[in-house]
């Protein structure tokens, strides 16, 4: 017979399992078209710097892409990121899902326009001197032609290294 506190344990695990598939599969769902590989200096990192860290870079890349009052209105850039050798080599690999909004419709090559958000956004957060580890940019920013192998490249550590704090996989718009 089990009691109060085991069939909580239980419940919980059940409850977290099916919350995991459901993410999954929203995850694997989503038409994912950018892949940011966010590589970072500090080799001794606290994990809630690390999610500040990519939290500050969303709201730079939003505040960039889209005008005031199409954030206000709930539109935003969609993103799964995933950190990779935490106490090693720390960097984040995040999926990018870009909405169209004013200004991107405006650009004639949206790559080429997010792209450029993109790496201003890196070198304005000082995580990293681009020139040293990637000068021609290909491995920072790449669109993407296969989003679910990319989303089993990202989930290869585990679902453990997942951000949660950060996730977007919906858009209000």
């Amino acid at each position: 017979m089990l009691d109060f506190r085991q069939r909580m344990d239980i419940k919980n695990h059940r409850f977290m399992r099916n919350n995991e598939t459901h993410l999954i599969s929203d995850v694997l769902r989503t038409n994912w078209e950018y892949r940011v590989n966010l590589p970072l200096w500090n080799k001794e990192p606290k994990r809630h710097e690390l999610e500040r860290i990519i939290q500050l870079f969303m709201v730079n890349l939003n505040r960039t892409l889209f005008t005031r009052k199409e954030l206000r209105a709930g539109l935003q850039v969609l993103c799964f990121p995933v950190l990779e050798k935490e106490y090693t080599n720390p960097h984040f690999h995040i999926l990018l899902k870009v909405p169209e909004g004013t200004r991107i419709t405006r650009q004639p090559d949206k790559y080429y326009f997010v792209r450029g958000k993109v790496m201003k956004i890196i070198t304005q957060l000082s995580l990293v001197h681009l020139r040293l580890v990637d000068p021609k940019g290909t491995k920072t920013f790449q669109k993407l032609y296969d989003p679910i192998g990319a989303v089993g490249y990202n989930l290869k550590e585990g679902i453990e290294r997942i951000d949660y704090t950060n996730i977007r996989l919906t858009t209000a718009s």
